[in-house]
Formats: structure tokens, sequence, C-alpha cells
């Protein structure tokens, strides 16, 4: 048995709360800058360069505009950490970069998406795990939804995640906080170079109540554990049906990109 799984980071119960946890991270008007999806960024994790696509239709967002942005991405790192992960780049739909820039109060992003790194271990490090091939970690993964109750790992997963919004949001949302409930799981998705799932929540913020839909991706990249999470809110079935197909298509782009 490969001393990735022996390690147990790869237990479907992190991958559940990483899901849950990115569905309420961008809900403040704070300045960014926006770099369209036409770059391609490339990111550090242990000994490993990665070469990350943009997705379509999405600006990225950099810390280079100030305290407000620098707030934002600190946030997002603090949440980030408390999953065991390291940001490699996050993106937002135009329409809402463009009222971020506007407008600083508080409001809920359209669309966004995040790619993070997963670290491994006690005290969590960039590991990477080269002897690993992305078959065998995808295996292992399917494996574990076989034998995994996802109803009770989400409610579970929830309860964490609230916890640690209670304790970080009022520092960055004027005293305001935000909340995750109901969530419906929608399991396992697709099968591609990547293992997709997905969820629907209600979300609790500043500027109300709104279900959002959630689709992520789980691969292995030159060794290293890699998440990317597509969000929407939720208005129908093909609101699912669309964040999977760019799910799948950012599979590929990122897969052939490495």
């Amino acid at each position: 048995m490969s001393q990735l799984f022996l390690y147990g980071d790869l237990r479907l119960k992190k991958t559940v709360s990483n899901l849950v946890i990115f569905a309420v991270l961008f809900t403040s008007g704070i300045k960014t800058h926006a770099v369209f999806a036409s770059e391609k960024t490339q990111s550090r994790f242990g000994n490993v360069t990665l070469n990350i696509p943009n997705p379509r239709n999405l600006c990225r967002v950099k810390n280079n505009e100030g305290e407000r942005e620098r707030d934002t991405l600190e946030r997002m790192r603090k949440i980030q950490r408390r999953g065991k992960n390291k940001l490699l780049a996050f993106w937002v739909d135009c329409d809402s970069h463009k009222q971020l820039q506007r407008n600083n109060n508080l409001f809920a992003f359209n669309e966004w998406m995040i790619i993070v790194g997963y670290l491994s271990g006690k005290p969590p490090q960039e590991k990477t795990f080269p002897q690993v091939t992305q078959k065998l970690y995808l295996k292992s993964i399917l494996k574990e939804f076989n034998d995994t109750d996802l109803d009770n790992l989400y409610g579970s997963a929830i309860k964490g995640v609230n916890k640690d919004l209670e304790k970080i949001d009022p520092n960055y949302l004027g005293g305001k906080t935000t909340k995750v409930t109901e969530p419906i799981n929608l399991g396992l998705l697709a099968v591609t170079d990547s293992i997709h799932t997905g969820m629907i929540i209600n979300v609790k913020g500043p500027w109300g109540d709104r279900p959002v839909a959630a689709i992520n991706g789980s691969t292995l990249i030159k060794g290293v554990i890699v998440h990317y999470f597509f969000y929407n809110e939720y208005k129908n079935k093909s609101t699912i049906k669309t964040l999977l197909s760019k799910s799948k298509f950012y599979s590929e782009k990122l897969t052939n990109a490495n």
C-alpha cells in the first residue's frame, strides 16, 4: 500500500469539508484586480511547479490592490488553512468584479472558482506523492465513496465549517458572519481525469439567504493532491449541468497543462 494512503490524508471527510468551506468565501465587497482567462498561472507546491489553466469567462483575483484585497486574501487563507489547503488561484465572474470596484458594501458573487493544493501531515505541509499515479489516486477515492455515508459526512462537515466561520468572519465582514445550512448531497457525478462531486447548500449571509450549487473536482497532478471548486447561485437543474460541464472541461485542461 502506498504511503499516500497510509497517511490518511485522502479521507473523503476532508474533500466534503473543502466543498462546504469554499461555498462561503466570496461574500464581501472588497476591491480586487482582475486578470482575464487568456493567461496561465504557475504556482509552487512543495518542490513542484504546477501550471494552472484559467477557466473561461472569469476574472482572476490578485493581491496587488491595497488593504482591502489583502484582507480578502487573509480571510480566505485562514479558512483554507483550517481545511488543510494552500490557495493556488481563484477567480470570480467579471460582472461581480466590476461591482467590487464600484461598491464596498457586502454582496454575494454570481459565480466563482478556487483551486487549491491539499496539505498533508501534522503540522500540514506541502507534501507531494510522486510515486502515486493519477489512476491510483482516483481508484482510492472511488473506493471511499462506496464505504462512506455521505449524508452524515456532509452534516458533520457543515458543523465544523460554521464553527470556523463564527471565529473568522466578524473580523472581515463588519462584525457579521455567514452560515451554511440544509445540504443536499448530489454524490458522485462523473469521473474523468478527476472525480467530480456535487452538492447544494443554503448560505445565510449579510445579503440574506440563497441556495448555492457546488461542484468539486479532485485529482492528482505531479504528485500534488489538487481540488478545484466551481460555484454558482442555484436556480434549477441546469445550474448543476452547466457547472459539471465546466468542471469536466477544466479537468482536461489541468491534466494536459501538466
